[in-house]
């Protein structure tokens, strides 16, 4: 199994932090709230599976300051490529 850690930004361009959330495929249907831990100014969490099972998963990491909303999206499969 593998481990993959997603680390992000605690604040960017002055918007705080707010969820990072899981989904999979093309379209996304559904978003899964994932659990975070903070570590000085990092946001991280951990995925733990089997790269078959976990590599096509994208997440998208929102920032807001109440007033607007800042969205950053990424892929695990992205995480696999720079390692290999």
């Amino acid at each position: 199994m593998d481990i993959v850690t997603i680390s992000v930004p605690t604040v960017v361009n002055s918007f705080p932090f707010e969820s990072i959330q899981l989904t999979y495929g093309e379209v996304a249907v559904y978003w899964i709230p994932l659990d975070t831990k903070r570590h000085h100014d990092r946001i991280l969490t951990t995925l733990i599976g089997y790269p078959a099972s976990i590599k096509d998963f994208e997440f998208l990491v929102n920032y807001s300051n109440g007033t607007c909303s800042l969205y950053q999206a990424g892929s695990i499969n992205s995480a696999y490529r720079k390692i290999n």
